[in-house]
């Protein structure tokens, strides 16, 4: 159960800030920090959070191992699954994400755990090639968080038993679960030992592990498989984030590149292929063009433009009267080319030159006229509130009646404002 809570809770870490990650990763920002920050901040979470599970699962089982040994193996639990919502995040769309994580962490919990089926029971297949599919479970199995897990906390429940019955339906639990046990098969008499009972060999039955099975010791070992899979997975997490989602990183899809390491030397050789009929074309015109005549142009000013005038001279003929009909053609087109280029610099527009007759941007045109608007306001608050009253606008109106060049109807209606402004008052 706390695999599968451990799972969805580390599921929010990647997948619920994914607009800002592409954001950032596609400002360069180093992929490897984001991952790095976001697994050791929530180092802490699956402490706090494995505190708080231990803490109360512990009061209500109250099992026979240490309180310190059971908060071990649970964390072991969190850091695992925890690394396989990373990864289930990077590539699950975050609508189903909830969904197919629980349902993995509770089939992988549950079917693989070495109880269904049992462990004894897929070593009996593979040893006596009963099954074809059991190396495949096993191997499964291997991989799953709970075989680990179920393992670590029925032998060390076992190991930290008083001696008594406890020690008979012991033994009969590894050898019917295969806990504990060798990958070995015994099929000799049946060994029993009073003094030792853990030590039995049964016939047909897996061979002891005399280093799991020790009297009040718990069976750490396998907190560090547990270790393995959840530093895997978490590296698996941070390829998918390099190779996932590369579109919205407004980067190069993995497929595409893929494609161009493939297609590379066909490419090459397009492109070499193309360089030499290039080279081919321009040596072939320079070589129709060399005269003896002090008006040929430099090899430079020809191989500049090795293609230009072409297409005007696909219709020309192969006699010797169209050969010089088409170097005379040549040469002139090459010197209107240079000709046009080679006019002096005074005599062309520069680019300053364009913007300075366009004058001033609106938007410096639009600051001018604000700040200037600004001063006058700053003239006519005789105040100096920041407010034109009354007083500051008679006085506007005083000031412009004199200036005000029109007919004698907009005298009248200046000196109507001014009327109006004393009565006022």
């Amino acid at each position: 159960m706390y695999g599968t809570l451990a799972t969805i809770s580390s599921l929010p870490t990647f997948s619920q800030s994914k607009l800002m990650f592409w954001r950032e990763s596609s400002q360069d920002v180093s992929i490897f920090a984001i991952w790095l920050s976001r697994n050791v901040t929530d180092l802490l979470f699956i402490l706090l959070q494995t505190l708080g599970f231990v803490g109360i699962v512990y009061d209500m089982t109250n099992p026979l191992m240490t309180l310190s040994t059971y908060f071990n193996i649970y964390v072991s639990i969190g850091y695992a699954n925890s690394g396989l919502g990373y990864l289930l995040s990077t590539f699950i769309p975050r609508r189903n994400l909830t969904l197919y994580s629980a349902l993995l962490a509770v089939l992988v919990g549950a079917f693989f755990s070495g109880t269904l089926p049992y462990l004894f029971d897929l070593q009996e297949a593979i040893l006596l090639g009963t099954s074809s599919t059991a190396a495949t479970k096993l191997f499964i199995t291997k991989l799953s968080y709970s075989r680990w897990t179920v393992e670590a906390l029925v032998t060390t429940e076992i190991m930290m038993a008083p001696p008594g019955i406890i020690s008979v339906y012991g033994v009969e639990t590894f050898e019917t679960a295969g806990y504990a046990c060798l990958n070995e098969m015994y099929n000799n008499e049946t060994i029993e030992s009073y003094e030792k009972p853990f030590e039995r060999m049964t016939k047909d039955f897996l061979m002891p592990d005399l280093e799991a099975r020790v009297v009040g010791q718990a069976l750490l070992r396998n907190l560090w498989p547990m270790f393995w899979i959840g530093t895997v997975t978490r590296i698996l997490a941070l390829l998918g984030l390099y190779v996932f989602d590369r579109k919205q990183q407004n980067k190069t899809g993995c497929m595409d590149i893929i494609y161009n390491i493939l297609c590379m030397p066909c490419q090459a050789c397009r492109a070499a292929k193309a360089t030499r009929s290039a080279n081919h074309r321009s040596h072939r015109n320079l070589r129709e063009l060399k005269t003896d005549s002090p008006n040929n142009f430099s090899t430079a000013d020809m191989i500049a433009n090795p293609f230009f005038g072409e297409t005007n001279l696909k219709k020309t003929t192969t006699t010797s009267g169209a050969k010089s009909r088409r170097r005379t053609m040549l040469k002139n087109m090459y010197r209107q080319a240079i000709d046009s280029t080679s006019t002096s610099s005074a005599n062309n527009e520069g680019w300053l030159e364009r913007i300075e007759g366009h004058g001033l941007s609106s938007k410096i045109r639009s600051q001018r006229l604000q700040n200037k608007m600004n001063v006058l306001f700053d003239i006519w608050d005789k105040i100096g509130d920041g407010i034109l009253d009354e007083d500051d606008m008679s006085g506007i109106t005083k000031q412009l009646q004199n200036k005000v060049q029109g007919t004698n109807i907009q005298k009248k209606r200046t000196k109507k404002i001014e009327s109006h402004d004393n009565s006022i008052h």
